[in-house]
């Protein structure tokens, strides 16, 4: 871990470019243990200990202790669109081993008070706990669990009108409306993983943080998807390998402290993130990423046949690969090309039907370039004419190309 001591922490100003820096109010990160806001918008920022960063999906992550860690938003610009204003919030969030209810932003003038917005983490339920009030009769309150077979959790809040929605790692979780746009309006910082209520009915957060964006308004479906990473993968497809043949597992990086593959029947060490893998049949492989206090699960489907038992009436093709310079999976052709007397024409299009690669020699493949330029990251379509026991063929398909 690493540690700074600074109470009073003036942020960095990096300028940076993202697909929606469009109306980014402000941005918190933690790389190098730096409390910054790459966006420059924000004034200031108060913490309430000296900031201990860890490993966290990108860069670093800040730890809230669950004590006396927390941050309070000193900007005026900031604070004034928790009024009538659209806005939305983006994070990662970590939990600890906290039970309690966990306030991870804090929007409210007090305990008892009815004018403001939080959102809270429930450690017992494992719930995100959310509500937007200007009264009584006016306010929104939404409650949705989190996704238990992962440890990172990438949460979006937003406001738009009289709507609010919660998406969790990329998904709609909810949506609910007032009747009228709620204003939140009062006189107290924005606070981040404390509030008013501490000391009576929530306790300060316990767990990890990282990335919080801010933003003057709501934002599309497809912008949350492309906020979300999804980590602690396996970014090998589910594929089909001959008997004898092997995988060798690419992860994602990731900041886990141990893993364990099961079944382990093929697996070269099932202790490490990148085994490589020969099943003598047809199985489905599940990783587990062990953080100490949570657990998060992949899984891999590698399906084997025996070149011994083909019928050439049947021609398995693999569903991705990967021409990025590794020498694993660099291209792409036909895995078993003795199992029919003659290749007629092996073509590969993309999803507008353009050609790019064309062979009459079952030996040759594709290195995922057209006319010298690598093609990006897309599904792309194959056309086999071949002749198995003296008849014509035509066996058409799609996969991946990953790189």
């Amino acid at each position: 871990m690493k540690h700074f001591g600074s109470i009073l922490l003036l942020l960095t100003i990096v300028s940076t470019a993202s697909f929606a820096q469009t109306d980014l109010a402000g941005r918190i990160n933690f790389d190098n243990c730096i409390i910054s806001d790459p966006s420059g918008n924000i004034d200031s920022l108060i913490a309430g200990s000296a900031a201990v960063c860890d490993c966290g999906l990108q860069g670093d992550a800040l730890f809230f202790n669950g004590n006396d860690q927390f941050l309070r938003v000193q900007d005026s610009t900031l604070n004034f669109l928790f009024s009538r204003l659209p806005f939305a919030i983006s994070f990662y969030f970590k939990p600890g081993t906290g039970t309690g209810l966990m306030p991870l932003f804090s929007k409210k003038e007090d305990c008892l008070g009815q004018v403001g917005f939080y959102m809270k983490y429930n450690g017992a339920t494992q719930q995100i706990i959310t509500e937007f009030s200007e009264s009584g009769a006016n306010r929104v309150l939404i409650t949705q669990a989190i996704d238990t077979d992962r440890c990172w959790q990438h949460v979006v809040i937003m406001r738009g009108g009289t709507t609010v929605r919660l998406y969790i790692n990329g998904t709609l979780r909810e949506e609910n409306r007032s009747g009228q746009t709620i204003n939140l309006a009062n006189n107290r910082e924005l606070e981040i993983g404390t509030g008013p209520c501490v000391g009576s009915t929530d306790v300060r957060f316990n767990g990890h943080m990282e990335d919080i964006r801010f933003f003057s308004r709501d934002l599309t479906i497809l912008e949350v998807q492309d906020l979300f990473i999804r980590h602690d993968k396996v970014n090998n497809r589910d594929t089909t390998i001959y008997l004898g043949n092997s995988v060798t597992v690419r992860p994602e990086p990731n900041c886990a402290n141990a893993y364990i593959w099961f079944p382990q029947n093929g697996v070269s060490n099932p202790n490490i993130a990148d085994p490589v893998i020969t099943p003598d049949t047809s199985t489905t492989y599940f990783v587990n990423f062990n953080y100490g206090t949570c657990l998060s699960r992949d899984t891999l489907r590698v399906t084997v046949i025996d070149p011994s038992q083909l019928d050439c009436n049947i021609l398995p093709m693999p569903t991705a690969f990967t021409p990025n310079g590794d020498n694993l999976n660099e291209v792409y052709g036909i895995s078993n090309p003795f199992s029919f007397e003659e290749l007629i024409a092996f073509e590969i299009f993309d999803r507008n039907g353009s050609k790019l690669f064309s062979t009459s020699n079952a030996f040759d493949n594709w290195d995922g370039q057209f006319h010298g330029d690598p093609m990006p990251n897309s599904a792309y379509l194959f056309l086999i004419k071949y002749r198995c026991k003296g008849e014509e063929i035509i066996k058409k398909g799609s996969f991946h190309l990953l790189r």
